[in-house]
C-alpha cells in the first residue's frame, strides 16, 4: 500500500552543522540518486543557500540542491526532511528554520570541500 500522507519532517536537529562549504564551489553532478533511510543522516554541511551536503548512515556523501534560493539554509543549525517513503529523493524538501524548500536534485557526492582531505 501507498502511503499518501508526507512522513513528518524528520526533525533531526544538530547543535550545529559542520563548517560550511565554500558557497562558490562547483555543484556536484551526475545521475538522481536517492538516499534510503533519511532519517538515520549522519551529518550535513549547507553549500550557501542553492544546496545541502548530506552524509548518509552508510558513510556515502550526496549533495542535495534546491529548486529555488533557500537563503535559511545558509545560517541554519538544524535541518529536516520531507519525504513520502522515508527516503530522500529530487521530488521531496528540506525544511530549514520552518521554511519548506523544494528540491531538484539528489546525487551521489564527495565530500563537501570543507571536509575534503580530513
Amino acid at each position: 500500500m501507498i502511503r499518501s500522507t508526507t512522513i513528518a519532517a524528520l526533525s533531526l536537529f544538530a547543535a550545529s552543522p559542520a563548517i560550511a562549504a565554500a558557497p562558490d564551489s562547483p555543484v556536484p553532478s551526475g545521475p538522481e540518486a536517492r538516499i534510503l533511510n533519511i532519517a538515520g543522516f549522519l551529518e550535513w554541511v549547507a553549500d550557501g543557500s542553492r544546496g545541502v551536503y548530506i552524509r548518509s548512515d552508510r558513510g556515502k556523501w550526496y549533495y542535495a540542491r534546491t529548486l529555488n534560493e533557500c537563503s535559511r539554509l545558509r545560517s541554519a543549525n538544524g535541518l529536516g526532511f520531507l519525504s513520502k517513503t522515508g527516503d530522500l529523493d529530487r521530488h521531496d524538501s528540506l525544511r530549514v528554520q520552518g521554511w519548506r524548500c523544494r528540491l531538484t536534485s539528489v546525487v551521489e557526492s564527495g565530500p563537501p570541500p570543507s571536509l575534503q582531505g580530513s
